[in-house]
């Protein structure tokens, strides 16, 4: 259900090692969102990261540049998916706004584009002592890509150890219409609604999420009635 173009290496001069997740219905009027939305992880976590030597290199993204679109083919092949994509759930209820179907988790994701900031992988699991590697400019550098690549209208990013590494200075913000965890930006020619929101791996309290999107005019639309 991914886009089917997006499962190519990406160019050389490409700052990002990961392929972003751009679901097929993304900006179009397939979409169930009312705007375009990217959703930022963390970072993946990988088995091999002790023994791997080209992880986070731009040349050698053969191996694993698809890493985060074989995440959503595994998240889209079956209702029984590994207990971890429960993070994947837990967001796309908060903002449809119950607890909704494998049908409908799907169509959320398939009006998203999801990265994770992080390019390069971490071990099995974080580690407090690699929140450094989030401030390393190839970081901000494909984030910035992503942004003009895509054009979101809203960029949500999930928990506290992407927000402080964001290329803050390379953004204009609005403060007039900022908050703590909520800010106006604009970034060359785009503009974006850019949000903090508490990791929906643990403690994630969909009421308060859902309140927050729909103060922002992040609804859910049906296509077939625009």
């Amino acid at each position: 259900m991914s886009d089917a173009n997006q499962k190519n290496n990406e160019s050389n001069k490409s700052c990002r090692f990961f392929t972003p997740y751009k679901g097929e219905f993304y900006g179009t009027e397939k979409s169930i969102l009312s705007k375009k939305m990217l959703i930022v992880g963390a970072s993946h976590y990988c088995g091999d990261f002790d023994e791997c030597t080209h992880c986070g290199i731009t040349s050698k993204t053969e191996k694993c540049a698809n890493f985060t679109c074989d995440i959503f083919d595994t998240f889209y092949s079956s209702i029984e998916r590994p207990r971890w994509m429960r993070t994947y759930s837990a967001f796309a209820n908060s903002v449809l706004g119950y607890d909704a179907s494998f049908e409908a988790q799907c169509k959320f994701f398939q009006s998203v584009v999801f990265v994770n900031y992080l390019q390069r992988a971490e071990g099995k699991n974080g580690n407090e002592k690699h929140n450094s590697w989030f401030r390393n400019v190839q970081n901000a550098d494909a984030f910035k890509q992503t942004i003009m690549e895509y054009a979101p209208d809203v960029i949500v990013v999930w928990g506290a150890r992407v927000w402080p590494a964001l290329p803050w200075r390379d953004f204009i913000i609005d403060e007039a219409q900022s908050t703590g965890n909520v800010k106006k930006c604009s970034c060359q020619d785009k503009s974006f609604i850019l949000m903090q929101v508490h990791h929906p791996s643990m403690g994630y309290v969909r009421e308060i999420h859902l309140k927050l999107f729909r103060e922002y005019g992040i609804f859910i639309i049906d296509p077939n009635n625009k």
